[in-house]
């Protein structure tokens, strides 16, 4: 069982790299098929099942993982953080109502909103959601030998 479970339906840096430095056990459900929804959602839920954890952490996008790790926390009464990209924060770039209604929802409801710098952080702040601070990280480059002249 883990105490921290990283939940994200797509394979991302960031994922594998926060989910390290917050002691975090990572799992990633990422499919390219129609039913990816339903086998992410079902693949979620037994490994929640399964570990037990003390604290859920679910990268949105997608949002609906998000909606999923919110609702199974206040369900089990697990705390819930919520790692929100741009499009996690404004879904669809704004454009469809039910999701940006769902979106606030999620800021409201999550126990902590993990985002990357400190405008996205006022954004959360500003929907009623409390948010934290975890920038990306630089990429690490790889040394490259001094040019002969």
């Amino acid at each position: 069982m883990s105490q921290r479970v990283w939940l994200t339906w797509e394979t991302q840096r960031r994922n594998r790299t926060a989910s390290a430095a917050l002691d975090a056990q990572l799992f990633e459900f990422d499919s390219p098929s129609r039913t990816r929804h339903i086998k992410a959602a079902v693949a979620t839920l037994k490994t929640l099942h399964r570990e037990q954890p003390k604290l859920i952490i679910a990268q949105n996008p997608s949002i609906v993982l998000a909606a999923l790790a919110v609702r199974y926390g206040k369900f089990f009464r697990i705390p819930v953080a919520i790692d929100a990209h741009n499009a996690g924060l404004e879904p669809f770039g704004g454009e469809k109502r039910w999701a940006n209604t769902l979106s606030q929802w999620l800021l409201r409801n999550a126990d902590l909103t993990i985002v990357s710098n400190a405008a996205l952080a006022e954004r959360v702040h500003r929907h009623g959601g409390r948010a934290a601070v975890l920038p990306d990280p630089l990429p690490v480059f790889p040394d490259r030998a001094s040019p002969h002249l």
